[in-house]
């Protein structure tokens, strides 16, 4: 349940970042994860604010 949240994603780069002093690959996956679901949301956004300016 908790890979679907923007939380869990956001904490796992952050760790791999400062307490296992990783690098740029070990962030990769959670920040596309975070991107793509950004991204999900904006899609969602722009479908509901085209649905309400149209009526």
């Amino acid at each position: 349940m908790s890979k679907i949240t923007i939380n869990r994603w956001g904490i796992d780069g952050l760790t791999a970042l400062t307490i296992y002093g990783g690098g740029l690959s070990d962030v990769l996956l959670p920040a596309a994860v975070l991107l793509s679901i950004g991204g999900l949301f904006f899609v969602l956004a722009l479908w509901q604010f085209n649905r309400r300016i149209s009526k």
